[in-house]
């Protein structure tokens, strides 16, 4: 399983336009030493206030082809990477039902950091009180797991995972109240088979100051038609716990991206932002895509893609590259076939300053009907379209820390769509930093 997976919830299909739209498609270099660090590895030591600390926790998550049965995640707890202890971020939700799925009783969750002199804990909780789910096959009360890594003041690292089960029966047959990791059952509607279960579905990672872990109580896999009309892949998570940590001599990586993002004149987020996606503050690799995007009367695109990186060890490096295609904005006057914001920003070593670069470009672009540019902009170039609006191509901002990129920034002098006066459009961003 993917370290991203141990701390977030199962993300569904790139093309589904849901608050998780969004797909990491691999974690690649959390384990990994940095390349540009390795050879500085042996004469860094890591300390207990190196380590960085995530995790989450949530109550139920449904996940399926079939809008009406999405659900999740419920109750849902975060704390993201840190170095601060004690820190404890807690949730709790009511009963929730979710149609032809079943009924999730009442959750709490909670994620930590802990620190003592010898060791610093990450540690995610989720306690819920019943399920009842696909009429009856599944049920059970006070369903609790836990998820921890350890790290030791000398690297050594640990996990501990577990779960507490009553009354929990799937498809009619008892299971023990502390199953075994990965009990894996047949879930059965009358004599057919539809699907499997696992009870205390878990999974982790250790290495010399970095680790993670995930426990779920229960993971729901459909796997063939079914008299419940549930598509086939349809999954159902139950008390999910995790947990991630690694120590980071050299600072503390961030950044993210987006396609486009539309804004009222007061702040307000009208819409957007879209193909969004973070840098893993861990360490490792994201992504999010759509196959096309509209704002009627403002914006469409083709395809779209916001792809994240991140290395962590003895030196730092954040990446972040968004690309818009097929670009018509306002109506057609601006136009472009590729738009691409690229920042990057690396530390060589611990103090060292940040170093950033830009590798933005343009295809094709075009303004009110004139042609622009292809290849790379100028920073911060401005063109004014009299009356209508004042685009900002390129805009790069710098800092001490890191990097923003907007390639096209449009700040509206008329109605357009939903936007009025003094509305804000953004047109692929990349904004890369460490600390």
């Amino acid at each position: 399983m993917r370290l991203a997976q141990w701390f977030s919830p199962p993300l569904e299909s790139t093309m589904r336009r849901t608050p998780w739209t969004l797909v990491l498609i691999a974690v690649l270099a959390f384990f990994a030493p940095s390349t540009l660090g390795a050879a500085r590895a042996a004469a860094v030591t890591p300390k207990l206030t190196d380590v960085i600390a995530s995790g989450t926790g949530y109550g139920s998550y449904v996940l399926s082809n079939l809008a009406s049965v999405r659900s999740g995640p419920t109750s849902y707890s975060t704390l993201g990477c840190t170095r601060a202890t004690p820190l404890t971020r807690t949730n709790s939700a009511a009963t929730v039902t979710v149609p032809v799925v079943g009924q999730v009783g009442a959750v709490s969750t909670s994620v930590r950091s802990s620190q003592t002199t010898t060791a610093k804990t990450a540690q995610a909780d989720s306690t819920t009180a019943s399920v009842n789910l696909l009429g009856g096959l599944i049920t059970g009360s006070t369903l609790r797991s836990t998820a921890a890594t350890t790290i030791s003041s000398t690297g050594v690292t640990t996990n501990r995972q577990s779960v507490s089960l009553a009354g929990l029966r799937v498809s009619g047959v008892a299971v023990a109240a502390n199953p075994a990791p990965n009990t894996t059952l047949a879930l059965r509607s009358g004599s057919t088979v539809i699907g499997k279960v696992v009870v205390n579905e878990q999974s982790r990672q250790a290495s010399a100051w970095a680790g993670g872990a995930t426990t779920r109580v229960l993971s729901v896999y459909i796997t063939t038609s079914n008299p419940l009309g549930l598509p086939i892949g349809t999954r159902i998570i139950v008390g999910h716990a995790g947990v991630a940590a690694k120590a980071s001599p050299a600072g503390q990586l961030g950044g993210a991206g987006f396609a486009a993002r539309s804004t009222l004149a007061d702040g307000t987020v009208k819409n957007g932002p879209l193909s969004y996606m973070t840098v893993p503050c861990l360490g490792g690799t994201a992504s999010a895509s759509a196959a096309s995007l509209s704002q009627p009367g403002v914006l469409t695109a083709g395809v779209t893609r916001t792809d994240t990186s991140g290395t962590v060890g003895s030196s730092l490096r954040s990446s972040v590259v968004t690309k818009v295609t097929d670009l018509s904005l306002l109506g057609g006057l601006i136009t472009a076939d590729a738009v691409t914001a690229s920042a990057t920003t690396t530390r060589s070593a611990p103090g060292a300053a940040p170093v950033s670069t830009d590798g933005s470009t343009v295809a094709n672009l075009r303004v009110a009907g004139v042609p622009v540019i292809n290849g790379a902009v100028a920073p911060n170039t401005v063109v004014r379209i009299p009356g209508v609006a004042t685009v900002t191509l390129h805009k790069v901002v710098r800092t001490s820390t890191g990097l923003t990129v907007t390639m096209i920034e449009v700040k509206l002098e008329k109605l357009f769509g939903a936007l009025p006066t003094g509305s804000l459009v953004e047109v692929a961003q990349a904004r890369s930093y460490v600390v």
